[in-house]
């Protein structure tokens, strides 16, 4: 899930970004809202938007105005974060239709409340190329091939399973549940992780094998094909 800060005082935007990628949110940055526009124009799956109000180029409001003026974005919720507690501002804020307004300095247990309640629930099938390179301290092109391995044993193994569950072969020595495990959790992937660890007798647990099978098709449509 992508979260848009825009903000231009560094501190705040840190605070606010380290928040989120904690939480296991994608964070993308702008300084104004000029510069946000140009992200929602890179990054059309942005689905919040965390915006300061006094900014230079685009203030927070203006950024409002356009976003409300444009079909795709008019939906899209907005959180405004910023020092001004003023009616005069509270009810700007409302006039735009914008009911969600937090005081700085930001508080943490406050910040991930909104954003939990503005984001509808979902899960990361894995983690993200950034947070694979933060925790393993690879390189863009390293994770590209973890994440290509990653890919081919997920489709591999589903394969196999697949056709045992259809009878038309056995449960064949092929299939790695183990070390389907051991890069599950290697890559984040703790859906399958969990439905492997609930199906360690799978061969006699249909139910098991079925979930199995759910979380790897999920990931097959989300992991690159060769």
């Amino acid at each position: 899930m992508s979260v848009l800060i825009v903000e231009d005082n560094e501190i705040s935007a840190e605070l606010i970004g380290f928040h989120l990628n904690r939480n296991r949110y994608q964070t993308v940055f702008a300084r104004n809202g000029e510069e946000a526009i140009w992200c929602m124009d890179e990054r059309p799956e942005i689905q919040l938007v965390i915006t300061d109000l006094n900014m230079p180029r685009m203030g927070g409001f203006e950024l409002i105005q356009w976003m409300k003026k444009t079909p795709k974005w008019a939906v899209v919720p907005v959180v405004i974060c910023t020092c001004h507690s003023d009616v005069g501002h509270v009810r700007q804020a409302a006039e735009l239709g914008c009911r969600h307004y937090l005081l700085k300095p930001i508080q943490c247990a406050a910040l991930l409340q909104k954003v939990a309640e503005l984001l509808p629930p979902d899960r990361s099938l894995f983690w993200t190329s950034d947070q694979l390179m933060k925790k393993y301290g690879v390189d863009q092109e390293a994770c590209a091939r973890m994440v290509a391995k990653f890919s081919e044993l997920v489709r591999g193994q589903h394969g196999l399973i697949q056709q045992s569950v259809q009878g038309t072969a056995e449960l064949l020595p092929a299939i790695d549940l183990a070390g389907l495990a051991e890069s599950a959790a290697a890559m984040g992937a703790e859906g399958l992780l969990k439905a492997l660890k609930t199906g360690h007798n799978s061969a006699q647990d249909p139910q098991a094998v079925r979930q199995i099978l759910t979380e790897l098709e999920m990931l097959a449509e989300v992991l690159p094909a060769e």
